[in-house]
């Protein structure tokens, strides 16, 4: 889930748009069988995006920002999914990635207190991913564009709650990754394309939710959106 906190100032005429966004994901669990309770593979996730924007009409909003996110995944050995090849320790996968984003957000209709957005976001980034037993991480870079779906709903002209989840989102991502500590140096490719929220990539930086709450403060006469 994320909780996002967004400023808006009135600077030179400028409508300018100051957007941190914070999350943290867990999933996790057990199986008890006979009485007797394992451990499940469980995945533990944070995120942070800071953002500035500009507002160029009542409906159109452009900016840039970077984001940062670690996902750590553990599998324990004894993780009963993994039968007949039982891990013989447990094992952690863990992931950072580091990147630079421009977005679009469009005001595609308002209803009363509801507004319906689009976010459109390009994402360029690095990414370091070590497994337990590794002797070097696997490196690699990546890059997306998205369109999202953002709702809000207005308490008032200075204060809305947004929501948006990457189960509506749909994009493209390219990732491509080395690996210098197999024998012989392995190089790999993926691109994929397609609507949803994945749960299983490491490196897709998805969240199943985000939630969002806009403050706007005026400095001078600033346009309502």
């Amino acid at each position: 889930m994320f909780l996002a906190a967004v400023l808006t100032v009135n600077v030179a005429s400028a409508q300018i748009l100051f957007i941190g966004s914070a999350g943290f994901d867990y999933a996790g669990g057990s199986r008890t069988t006979g009485g007797q309770t394992i451990e499940m593979q469980s995945k533990i996730a944070f995120q942070f995006s800071p953002r500035v924007g500009f507002v160029l009409t009542e409906n159109f909003a452009v900016g840039a920002g970077f984001g940062i996110s670690t996902s750590t995944t553990k599998t324990p050995k004894n993780d009963p999914s993994f039968y007949p090849l039982l891990p013989l320790e447990d094992i952690k996968q863990t992931s950072t990635v580091l990147s630079a984003l421009v977005f679009t957000r469009a005001k595609l209709v308002g209803a009363q207190r509801l507004t319906l957005f689009l976010d459109e976001v390009v994402i360029v980034g690095g990414v370091n991913l070590k497994t337990t037993g590794a002797s070097n991480p696997i490196k690699g870079t990546i890059f997306a564009i998205e369109v999202i779906p953002v709702l809000a709903y207005n308490f008032n002209e200075r204060l809305n709650i947004a929501a948006s989840s990457d189960i509506m989102k749909l994009g493209f991502r390219s990732t491509s990754t080395v690996n210098k500590g197999a024998q012989d140096e392995v190089k790999t490719k993926t691109n994929s394309f397609g609507v949803g929220y994945n749960s299983n990539n490491l490196l897709d930086g998805s969240s199943l939710l985000r939630v969002g709450l806009t403050i706007k403060f005026k400095t001078g006469q600033v346009a309502t959106n």
